[in-house]
């Protein structure tokens, strides 16, 4: 049965999300269309890439919401991320809130098909709603500018009807390989679709990738703007981290982020907040800088929500995430096993996510998040039975239920680490009763 409410209508077609993905940018204009062309309102940064792209728009957002703005005012930030950990209104914040469910509910209803058919439902993908809805909100706020995720790949992406003043690759790396491309080259060809003509892109992509983004900025006249050539960052000998950028040369800068990873996310987006007060005709200062970098949280991402008996939240859904969660659970819990809860969905390379987090191991608990995307406990157990006969694994029937194993009998020295998909990570703060949203203390937005 369809839902009749736009929201419930919305949410039913996120079960599928990327199961029913359909590339092109046609549906995404037929959707703006109906709005009047919101994505025209406001200017726009777009970030991209394999890992960071999500902590990279949090902090380029955090540090714009203190160093930017005009007349003495800072400015009104729209930003949109993917996906949602608890509630849908996370995808969608507003000087660093996140929207109503009312708002969403009112800008989809210009929307939904009249008859929510089978087959009107499968001629659209949420993601497509969702990006139209979010450019309507960024439009009806008077947004002066909105930093928007990337979904999936770049070039056939429903976020690219935006004309970034500047677009981020974060990395790549190899993920969703039948939609994206079979080697890191290919891949980045389709990140590189967010690249304009005559603009600018800043990357942290290495090797051919970054020789594949170079080739196609050439092509359309961008500049582009490389991490280890053009800026740098290192990790602080007082701790924080030390970033020598375009004009910039600032060190011992604070993160709230926990893990080194975060200190390339951050480079980033100083590397981007540089490309916008340029075009934007501001001057960051150092001291806000600080505060912005200082001044944010993102549930899901290295995450330790309690301190006793640590339980650490992270959505490591490919190989690349879950090599940097391991280096970063070894430097954080020296010489300590995780009783890891996992669960992952059909469509990432589990075998590879599987090696990274094994040896972390001194159980595992297979979570069942149900849904055709989700691989069940049973597909999964073979998979790691093949890595790792002897291992102590048993198998939960939902995510309040496997939290309860991992907490039960628990030894001095051992961890809990909920990792293997963002859906779970979702899962496991809505049974912990924690918010899912990101958190940007802005100033009198």
């Amino acid at each position: 049965m369809i839902p009749d409410d736009p929201v419930d209508f919305l949410l039913s077609l996120s079960r599928s999300e990327y199961l029913g993905m359909k590339p092109g940018l046609e549906r995404i204009r037929e959707l703006l269309e109906k709005l009047d062309h919101p994505e025209a309102a406001f200017n726009s940064v777009l970030i991209g890439g394999t890992n960071g792209k999500g902590s990279t728009a949090v902090i380029l957002a955090s540090l714009l919401a203190r160093v930017a703005g005009k007349d003495g005012k800072p400015l009104r930030l729209g930003l949109y991320l993917s996906p949602h950990l608890v509630n849908l209104e996370e995808r969608i914040l507003v000087g660093g809130k996140p929207v109503s469910r009312e708002q969403i509910r009112e800008t989809a209803r210009k929307l939904l098909p009249a008859e929510k058919t089978e087959a009107e439902r499968d001629r659209w993908t949420f993601f497509e709603f969702i990006t139209a809805i979010a450019f309507a909100c960024f439009r009806d706020e008077k947004v002066d500018l909105a930093v928007a995720e990337v979904g999936l790949g770049g070039r056939l992406d429903a976020t690219n009807v935006l004309s970034p003043l500047v677009s981020i690759i974060t990395n790549i790396s190899r993920e969703h390989t039948e939609w994206l491309g079979k080697t890191d080259r290919e891949i980045a060809r389709e990140k590189a679709g967010i690249v304009r003509e005559g603009g600018v892109v800043v990357t942290g992509a290495e090797g051919e990738a970054r020789e594949e983004i170079h080739r196609i900025a050439g092509q359309k006249g961008a500049k582009m703007i490389s991490l280890g050539r053009d800026f740098a960052v290192a990790r602080a000998k007082s701790g924080g981290f030390d970033y020598q950028g375009l004009s910039l040369d600032l060190k011992g800068l604070p993160l709230s982020g926990r893990g080194d990873y975060q200190f390339r996310n951050a480079a980033l987006a100083l590397a981007g907040l540089e490309v916008l007060a340029g075009r934007m005709n501001f001057q960051p200062r150092e001291k806000e800088i600080r505060a912005g970098l200082d001044g944010f949280t993102i549930p899901g991402r290295l995450q330790i929500v309690e301190k006793e008996a640590p339980i650490v939240l992270d959505g490591a859904h490919n190989p690349g995430a879950a090599r940097v969660l391991s280096e970063e659970l070894k430097s954080m819990f020296p010489g300590r096993k995780a009783r890891i809860i996992f669960a992952a969905m059909r469509d990432k390379e589990v075998d590879k996510i599987l090696e990274q987090v094994l040896p972390l191991a001194s159980r595992m608990i297979l979570a069942d998040l149900g849904g055709k995307r989700a691989l069940a406990p049973a597909e999964l157990e073979k998979i790691i039975r093949d890595k790792s006969a002897d291992l102590d694994l048993e198998k939960a029937d939902g995510v309040k239920a496997a939290l309860d194993l991992a907490r039960e009998g628990i030894r001095e020295g051992e961890y809990v680490l909920v990792t293997g998909s963002l859906y779970l990570v979702g899962e496991a703060l809505r049974a912990l009763e924690l918010p899912g949203h990101v958190s940007i203390e802005a100033n009198n937005q």
